[in-house]
């Protein structure tokens, strides 16, 4: 008898333990999906240096930047080849905005999408002339955006590769790496 009201109160202890383990498993998942990094949405793009981000252009702000218009013709292997004429500041003036030391200090520049994806580009590819842009329409349309199946909001666009591979559709972080 008293071994069995022994085991109950342990199984009592275990389940009040169990149910504080969850109650923290919950907090702390809640409190980190209200400190991630808003720019998921795509109407906003951070620019990072080192983890730490130095400036986030809106959609509005990069809209309002001296633009260029480059003609594109992109091969892609899992979706049909992207081909038009792309309108967006050149990457290159998006993180002199951000901070000017950025392409004089850092060597390798991470454009991030929103789900993830990835594709690096170095400081001689950034500094030259039309190569690439944060462009945000084609053909004079603005991208749909990529939840709706489209590119966009914003989409970093490497003017100069032939693959499309490079060219981050979805932007939403730009990591600056030393």
């Amino acid at each position: 008898m008293i071994q069995q009201r022994k085991l109950k109160i342990k199984g009592i202890y275990l389940l009040i333990g169990f149910m504080l383990l969850c109650l923290i498993a919950g907090i702390a998942a809640w409190w980190n999906l209200s400190q991630q990094d808003h720019q998921a949405d795509g109407y906003s793009v951070a620019v990072a240096r080192n983890g730490e981000t130095v400036k986030t252009f809106t959609l509005k702000e990069i809209e309002n930047m001296p633009y260029k218009k480059l003609y594109a013709k992109l091969q892609s292997a899992q979706h049909e080849n992207a081909e038009g004429t792309f309108r967006g500041p050149e990457l290159r003036d998006v993180l002199n905005r951000a901070d000017k030391r950025l392409l004089k200090e850092c060597r390798t520049f991470i454009c991030v999408a929103g789900d993830g994806y990835s594709s690096a580009l170095s400081r001689e590819e950034i500094q030259q002339k039309d190569y690439a842009i944060v462009a945000y329409e084609k053909d004079g349309k603005p991208f749909e955006h990529f939840n709706e199946g489209g590119e966009g909001p914003m989409r970093m666009l490497v003017a100069g590769d032939s693959f499309g591979n490079r060219s981050t559709k979805f932007l939403v972080r730009i990591e600056c790496r030393e």
